[in-house]
């Protein structure tokens, strides 16, 4: 299946892997950062969505997070999320058997009942 969603769906895409990348190497945002040569809050930037990694400084962190197979997907999220707000693409990504977007929509999910019950 093919999705198609504009440049701020990537960047939200985008952090939520890094992150969860991230976590479950067991590594901390400053251990990343010194991978790329940037400080903790550099990086916790990137994660938070604030700036974008280059395309180098992405492939370098799925290297080092242990998440290779994924680097193509990542890139083309990069490329969308770097798209003029008005512009949409399609990213190529089977959805069913994507675990990270069904975490997405769980962590999405989640979040709704916790604001129903005013948390």
């Amino acid at each position: 299946m093919q999705v198609s969603f504009g440049p701020q769906v990537a960047r939200r895409v985008l952090r939520y892997e890094l992150d969860r990348l991230c976590q479950q190497a067991g590594k901390t945002h400053t251990q990343a950062g010194e991978r790329l040569g940037m400080s903790r809050v550099a990086f916790t930037q990137l994660v938070s969505g604030k700036n974008l990694p280059s395309r180098p400084a992405l492939q370098a962190l799925l290297d080092f997070f242990g998440g290779p197979d994924r680097i193509p997907l990542m890139l083309e999220l990069l490329a969308v999320a770097k798209l003029k707000p008005d512009q949409q693409s399609t990213v190529h990504q089977d959805i069913e058997s994507s675990s990270s977007m069904k975490d997405v929509g769980q962590q999405r999910r989640t979040r709704q009942r916790v604001r129903r019950c005013g948390v």
